[in-house]
């Protein structure tokens, strides 16, 4: 909307002028409400004098900074902010983050107001700095000039102030400066997001990162931009404080890698294996773990990166591998169960092109590897009872009936092949639970599970499949045992 009007403004003879800049949400009603009264009595240019803030410092004080911080480090960057481009303009963002194409046109405007009432310690403690920061990753060239210019403009108008911290920020975009060698260049979105969390994090001195990203910036002349700052520092630190600093890396990594681009830099220096090693050993917290996990999610993702982990990494044996068998309990988190099965079915969609039956026929799987995919299943429909929900169930029954499907289609004999005792008692025992234990809000997940056993495992015995059916008519005639 703010763009919409913005663009209203330049193209007709409306002066909106003395609205500017556009505020939007619930304080908005008391905002226009005080300006209205100002410019209807004909005492703007007053009020604005007397005011203690000006319209600027208005809008920032109204932004949450760490939504700010948010749309920084986890916003859509396929946003352009070249606000002459209309359809660029009329693309829709999420609630949960704020527009880039309002931000940055309120940190220029903020930064040309008059020097003398110019004040930017509200401005660095907004996280607005972080935007710019983060749009160096963009893949539009416009959004990456934009964020160049507002970050030399910032240069110039701190090196103007008094501030205590003046050398600190000046040293800060010069680095930065210094390590780019074209200014269109794109540097990778996981040390943009790097960038852009240390903006924060030097805005407030009491951060426990604060001394450890100040000392990087005075010690390092130049970054390189190919890798990841100060990983092997942070990751393995000496400081006391030195988990709150792994964990601080860690998120930088989860929110940071996306593309094949970042998953270079986490090649570069095999930051993959020590992830990965990390992982397995005793050191490691149940909370890095499921950062790793989702860092692994976030990945596969992107079909590249997948096909790299797949083929040449062995992710789905190492993922294999973390699942607990029976009487062998090596996890103790739902959480963390919920994620493996998250990352092997990104990794399933990749290789089976699930929206591309032609390609499929054309590429057929390795049978290994529907192998492994069934072992992977399997051995989640196995694991011990309090690792598992109903939702949870339901998934990985879905994947390995895709699985079954795709091997039945690889050998034609596979149609033939039975569960062992031991999987069928499992199967069935499981379902029985589940579906005695779901509430009456979950009667398409047990309706679901039904189908499933009864329909896509052969090795099912037929006793058993009766057993289901009859199990599934009483459900179905007795809504009261559902809600039991």
């Amino acid at each position: 909307m703010s763009i919409l009007l913005h663009r209203l403004d330049q193209a007709s003879s409306l002066d909106l002028s003395p609205f500017q800049p556009f505020v939007f949400g619930p304080r908005s009603v008391e905002h226009y409400a005080t300006l209205t009264q100002g410019v209807v009595a004909g005492q703007n240019a007053n009020r604005q004098s007397s005011s203690k803030l000006s319209p600027h410092e208005t809008v920032v004080a109204l932004l949450d900074r760490k939504k700010v911080l948010k749309t920084a480090v986890e916003g859509d960057l396929a946003v352009d902010c070249d606000l002459e481009d209309v359809e660029s303009c009329l693309v829709p963002v999420s609630p949960a983050f704020y527009d880039p194409r309002f931000l940055t046109p309120l940190l220029s405007s903020y930064m040309s107001q008059d020097k003398p009432r110019l004040s930017l310690r509200p401005l660095m403690n907004s996280n607005l700095l972080s935007v710019p920061l983060s749009l160096l990753a963009s893949r539009h060239k416009s959004s990456r000039l934009t964020a160049f210019a507002l970050l030399i403009h910032f240069r110039r108008t701190i090196a103007e102030t008094s501030l205590k911290d003046r050398d600190l920020w000046t040293k800060f975009v010069d680095v930065l400066a210094a390590s780019v060698g074209d200014l269109s260049e794109r540097i990778p979105r996981v040390v943009a997001c790097f960038l852009a969390l240390s903006a924060s994090v030097l805005a407030d001195p009491t951060h426990f990162m604060h001394r450890p990203i100040a000392k990087f910036l005075f010690l390092k002349p130049e970054l390189d931009l190919r890798n990841i700052p100060e990983f092997y520092r942070l990751f393995d630190s000496p400081d006391l404080n030195h988990f709150q600093q792994r964990s601080w890396i860690l998120f930088v990594l989860k929110v940071g890698l996306r593309d094949a681009t970042d998953y270079q830099c986490l090649l570069r220096r095999d930051l993959l294996k020590l992830l990965l090693v990390f992982f397995c050993s005793p050191a490691a917290k149940e909370s890095e773990k499921i950062v790793i996990l989702k860092i692994l999610e976030n990945l596969t993702l992107d079909s590249t990166v997948g096909q790299n982990l797949l083929h040449e990494r062995g992710l789905l044996s190492w993922l294999i591998e973390l699942i607990p068998v029976p009487g062998n309990a090596k996890m103790s988190s739902v959480n963390q169960l919920r994620s493996i099965l998250s990352v092997g079915g990104n990794l399933w969609r990749m290789v089976f092109h699930e929206e591309e039956p032609e390609k499929r026929k054309k590429k057929p799987l390795a049978l290994n590897f529907l192998l492994d995919f069934d072992l992977f299943c399997r051995r989640i429909c196995a694991t011990q009872d309090s690792l598992l929900t109903a939702e949870v169930f339901l998934d990985v029954l879905r994947l390995l009936a895709q699985v079954r499907r795709a091997l039945r289609d690889r050998l034609p004999q596979w149609a033939t092949v039975e569960l062992d005792s031991v999987e069928q008692e499992q199967l069935l025992r499981r379902t029985c639970t589940f579906v005695f234990a779901a509430s009456a809000r979950h009667q398409s997940v047990v309706q679901e599970l039904l189908d499933l056993v009864n329909g896509d495992f052969k090795g099912l015995p037929l006793e058993r499949q009766r057993a289901l059916r009859d199990l599934k008519d009483v459900i179905d005639s007795d809504d009261s045992l559902g809600r039991r």
